[in-house]
């Protein structure tokens, strides 16, 4: 005669629930298998399949896990789910999940169709905690943690906490020119600080006195002036 897994059947979320490191990703599954007259199976090591379905009636299979030895006491057993086979992002991506189980009572190593237990079980809300320390479909554990955010050069703002805003220091940014060439000098370069490097002017001492018109040669103009004359 076959047995039946009584209707008070349990998942119970097991793990990290509320910290970024926490435990596995599983579930356990608790139950009782009792006979037709009510009492329950005999104790021992039993082979069970689970199967998570889309759908409580259509094949849908989603993921499948076996447990090659879960023991039972008094009827009462203990599986856990996920440890085999992970759910990955199963229920980030499934919002409606359906268990079916499968025991093998005779323990011949398979399952006959009298050992596979329906209806199958529609899942609650409990095993969706398993995603909710996740980001679209990514653990907590996959993000640092910001402590600390410093303006770098040319910047100013920043903070520990709360909202962080960087805004640029127009004092750095836009520095202007704050030296100036002493007369008789120009400016040679301009240090990052705003201050001038000034060299003296190269002048030779002579004056121009004055500036004739040339013959015009393959495109180029010459220009002929007259120095001074200079007593040595």
């Amino acid at each position: 005669m076959k047995a039946r897994i009584a209707l008070a059947a349990a998942i119970v979320v097991f793990g990290w629930l509320g910290t970024a490191f926490g435990g596995p990703n599983v579930l356990i599954y608790q139950g009782s298998l009792v006979q037709p007259d009510g009492n329950p199976v005999a104790d021992g090591a039993y082979r069970m399949h689970f199967y998570l379905h889309s759908s409580p009636t259509n094949p849908a299979l989603v993921w499948t896990e076996e447990e090659t030895s879960v023991t039972v006491t008094g009827g009462v057993f203990a599986a856990t789910l996920g440890d085999g086979t992970a759910f990955a992002n199963l229920f980030a991506t499934q919002s409606d999940l359906w268990l079916e189980v499968a025991v093998d009572l005779d323990r011949n190593g398979t399952f006959s169709g009298n050992e596979i237990y329906l209806p199958r079980q529609k899942l609650a809300g409990a095993p969706w905690a398993i995603d909710a320390d996740t980001v679209d479909g990514r653990h907590a554990s996959e993000f640092g943690d910001i402590t600390d955010v410093l303006p770098g050069t040319g910047l100013s703002g920043g903070g520990t906490s709360g909202t962080v805003t960087l805004s640029p220091n127009t004092t750095y940014l836009q520095r202007r020119v704050t030296g100036a060439a002493p007369a008789g000098q120009f400016i040679r370069s301009i240090n990052a600080d705003g201050t001038v490097v000034a060299a003296a002017d190269q002048n030779s001492g002579g004056d121009i006195l004055g500036v004739t018109a040339g013959a015009v040669s393959a495109g180029r103009i010459w220009i002929a002036y007259t120095m001074p004359e200079v007593a040595f």
